[in-house]
Formats: structure tokens, sequence, C-alpha cells
């Protein structure tokens, strides 16, 4: 009997261990951030958390909150550069999913300007496609407990947000800029009052056929597939780790 309690103790530490939600200390900007993809200025506010294998770096001005991503996990960088992800926002410091902004992948953008890729005279291919500046069409997602509406605007509408990709020496670097206080005029960013702490969310979710099943693109033992089942007509070999579904969030303090 001792030791099947011992055995929960143990079960429910590991598991809250690993739903522990990281925090960070957001410190007032020492010198401008340019939003570009460069993390020059990043230099001793990154914070690396060795559960998901990524860093963030924050850090803040009286109006805008800066924010860098970078992931070591080579999964997740490629599902989000080619399935795009969802930045949430809590107001309150909690994980709860109420608005958040999606920003599409390579994929659904390569097929947006098909017509401005095909102008260029060449086909892309991955590493040409990382390293290629493709216009970014963001979709603005509100969500609320009853249902979810999406409302796809154009960069122009989305005024107090930036947001900038590119390839850097520790891999893609993700840079965006939100506005602490959303004003009626502005689509996306926190309605932050006096509080001290909030939250962002970065959602990346694995496409339906790669969740499992036959038919959702799990390749079984001794099978190889050809053909239109990956990006690029790229064949998949037994023993490739298939996506998943990535869902990271960290609570932001600020300094007084």
């Amino acid at each position: 009997m001792r030791k099947t309690i011992l055995t929960l103790i143990i079960i429910s530490l590991a598991a809250f261990a690993m739903c522990k939600t990281l925090s960070i200390e957001s410190s007032l900007v020492a010198q401008t951030v340019i939003i570009d993809g460069i993390d020059q200025e990043w230099e001793g506010n990154r914070v690396y958390d060795d559960k998901d294998d990524v860093v963030f770096g924050i850090q803040h001005d009286e109006e805008n909150l800066y924010v860098l991503f970078i992931s070591r996990d080579t999964d997740l960088e490629r599902q989000m550069l080619m399935n795009g992800f969802t930045l949430w926002l809590d107001n309150k410091g909690k994980t709860k999913k109420k608005y958040g902004l999606n920003i599409p992948g390579i994929e659904r953008n390569r097929r947006q300007n098909r017509g401005e890729v095909e102008g260029q005279g060449r086909e892309n291919n991955f590493g040409e496609v990382m390293m290629e500046k493709i216009k970014i069409k963001p979709e603005f997602l509100y969500l609320t407990d009853e249902e979810t509406d999406n409302m796809a605007y154009s960069n122009d509408e989305l005024t107090g947000f930036e947001y900038a990709r590119a390839q850097g020496d520790r891999g893609i670097v993700y840079e965006f800029m939100i506005p602490l206080h959303k004003d009626a005029e502005q689509l996306f960013g926190y309605e932050k009052d006096d509080q001290k702490k909030i939250a962002l969310g970065l959602e990346c979710k694995a496409p339906e056929r790669d969740k499992g099943g036959r038919g959702s693109g799990e390749v079984h033992d001794g099978e190889m597939r050809e053909g239109g089942g990956r990006p690029g007509g790229e064949m998949r070999r037994s023993g490739m780790s298939s996506q998943k579904d990535y869902n990271l969030w960290v609570k932001i303090e600020f300094k007084e």
C-alpha cells in the first residue's frame, strides 16, 4: 500500500513538472528592437526551455511587447515553417485560448502566391523557400466558449502588430511586436491595464493526415510511400517521426 502511494506521488509530481508553464520576467528594452528576424539585439535576454527545446526572448516598453522565438527542435521548426502556427494572448496570465492570430506556413503562402513564384521562372526547394521572403497573409482568429469565428485580414489592417521570420545561425528566428494596450481600432494585442502578468501561447498543429492511421499519413514498417503524400513528391521512409500538435505557453511578468 505504501509503495502504491509513493508511486502515485511520483507520477503526480512528474505530470506536474511536464505541465508547468515557463515563466519569464520581461525587462524594459535597453535598445531599439527592430522586427527583422535578426536576433543580435537579444543578447542577455534569451531564455532556454529545455522541456520543449526552444528559446524565448521577452522585452517591453510602454507600448509594446517584443518576443523572440527560436526552436532547436528541428521537427517543430520545420512544422512551423511549412504548416504555420497560432499566437494566443491571455490578458490575465492564464493559458486560455480566447483569441489568437494564425500565421500561415510556406505551403499555404506558396499556393496563394503561385503566380508570383511562377513569375520568377524557377521552382522552390525547401532550402530556397526558407531563405525567401514570401508575402505574409495572417488570419485573425477570435474564439469564444460558444463558437469560433475565422476572419481574414491583411497585414495593413493589423495595425500595431509586426512579425518577421528569417534564417539565423541558431535556426529560424521569429520576432513579434505586439501592442500591450490595444485600442478600439487595433485587431490584435493585449488589453493590459495594471496587471503584472500576461501570457503568450504558441500552437502548431499537425495536418490531419499526419496524426496517425493508415489513411492520415502513417507509414508502417516495410512500407514506403511515393508521390503526392508529402510536399514536393518526396518519398517518406519508415521510421521518420510524424508531425504532432505543439502547445507552448509562457507566462510573462513585468519588472517594476
